[in-house]
């Protein structure tokens, strides 16, 4: 275990939340204001692009090149991961289900995400599909696989982080179980790029998964 890249990871983690509040309250005037929808979305793009640039900066030595052989072997590196993203996926659902049993309530992250995206749905469509999958990806993999030698405590690990990252909402201790889904996903994730060796494979997955969830839901309100 190399504490070094261990506490990059969090150090990044703890930047993206302090960016987050920083840039969103400069343009707070405008983002989420109901009363004008076409500048709270633009306003709120604008916010996310500036974090996103900033992350692309920061993680651009593995980012950049990630990217140019990505492009070029786009189609392997979905036909040969696209199994690991749908293993995950059945584990997600299945703890899913096994816990509607128990908790009557969708996990609080996803309902504010629900709420959201339908009134300002481009700004969010925008965040779901290509900022949150690059920054996450970013933040809960690239330093912490240079941190664990053994590749399934990255999986496991970076697989928490994943999860604790979309429970921060939580309202109650009970909605906590709902972190067993999200690391079902996480570690999915975590388990792509650990055997790509490439993050545009694992943001690939995570941008496909939000875009799938996105039109459910557009189908269930419509």
């Amino acid at each position: 275990m190399k504490i070094k890249n261990f506490f990059y990871g969090i150090l990044y983690i703890i930047l993206y939340f302090f960016l987050t509040i920083v840039v969103y309250s400069t343009f707070s005037k405008h983002i989420y204001d109901e009363s004008n929808l076409l500048l709270a979305n633009v306003s709120t793009i604008c916010a996310d692009l500036i974090i996103l640039f900033i992350f692309i900066i920061l993680f651009r030595k593995t980012i950049i090149p990630d990217f140019k052989k990505f492009k070029t072997n786009f189609k392997n590196i979905f036909k040969d991961n696209f199994k690991y993203y749908i293993i995950g996926l059945s584990f997600m659902l299945l703890s899913n289900l096994l816990l509607s049993i128990f908790i009557q309530d969708i996990p609080t992250n996803e309902e504010l995400n629900r709420e959201i995206l339908q009134t300002f749905f481009y700004s969010s469509l925008f965040s779901m599909v290509i900022v949150a999958p690059i920054i996450e990806e970013a933040i809960t993999k690239i330093y912490f696989r240079k941190t664990f030698n053994n590749k399934w405590l990255f999986v496991i690990f970076s697989g928490l982080l994943f999860a604790a990252l979309h429970m921060l909402a939580s309202t109650t201790l009970i909605e906590l179980l709902f972190i067993i889904p999200y690391m079902a996903l996480g570690s999915s994730l975590a388990y792509i790029y650990y055997k790509s060796n490439n993050i545009w494979a694992n943001i690939l997955f995570h941008s496909l998964h939000n875009t799938i969830a996105i039109i459910i839901l557009l189908i269930e309100v419509l």
